[in-house]
């Protein structure tokens, strides 16, 4: 029975080299996706950036013309006042020339004041397109640093399925079925036994239980987590997940 369970610490510990390639990937893959989602962002600042200098540069322009519309109403204005034919008619118009002139002064002050905004959105795009740059070269490279490793991955883990199927066949249906069955539900299919405790669960292990265990009779269980159980020297550290 000593082949049996030293053939499942042996599975055990191929299984777990599989785990520790999942559990890479994922963080890989983990990485890249949170680096896209960064892209994503920027990128979609930027549109609104760029949306927002669009709007900005057309009121600007809509404010420069109006002011131009108003000169041009002011010229007409004291034209009017130098011919005017009396003192009511010059003091209409050149009351209508001082109106006109603070609506000019106002469509100007508002265009500079746009121009301002025009130029704080061109420099708000400008670092965000180099953040987005910088950005987008980074997960170009993430991008090819996850497609190696995960070759690379793959490439161990086929190796390594050979190497299972191999240790498979030293272990015996039923047990090798006790195993799976438990892996399946619980990730780790196989715990230590170290000074009465099951070390998968951390549970003590009655007395009687813990003696027929060291006498590797059987391929045991424990009762309460269901892992097949590998007894080890009191003292001993764990050797299995």
């Amino acid at each position: 029975m000593r082949d049996q369970l030293e053939a499942l610490q042996e599975l055990a510990k191929i299984d777990r080299g599989f785990r520790q390639f999942d559990a890479e990937l994922e963080e890989l893959r983990g990485r890249l996706e949170e680096l896209r989602a960064d892209v994503g962002r920027i990128r979609e600042l930027l549109d609104r950036e760029k949306g927002q200098l669009d709007e900005v540069e057309r009121m600007r322009g809509q404010a420069v013309v109006e002011a131009d519309e108003l000169g041009e109403r002011i010229t007409r204005s004291t034209g009017r006042a130098n011919v005017a034919r009396n003192t009511r008619e010059r003091d209409a118009a050149t009351r209508e020339v001082e109106v006109l002139r603070k609506e000019r002064e106002e469509r100007s002050q508002r265009a500079g004041d746009l121009e301002k905004g025009v130029g704080d959105v061109r420099s708000s795009i400008a670092r965000h397109e180099d953040d987005f740059k910088k950005l987008a070269d980074a997960l170009e490279q993430e991008e090819k640093h996850v497609a190696t490793r995960t070759t690379e991955i793959e490439a161990q883990r086929a190796e390594i399925e050979r190497a299972r199927a191999e240790v498979t066949k030293k272990i015996r249906a039923d047990v090798l079925r006790k195993y799976e069955g438990v892996r399946s539900r619980r990730g780790t299919a196989v715990a230590d036994a170290v000074d009465g405790v099951c070390r998968g669960c951390h549970v003590s292990l009655p007395p009687q239980f813990y003696a027929k265990l060291n006498a590797a009779s059987d391929v045991m269980q424990c009762p309460s987590c269901l892992r097949i159980l590998l007894p080890r020297p009191a003292g001993a550290g764990a050797v299995t997940p």
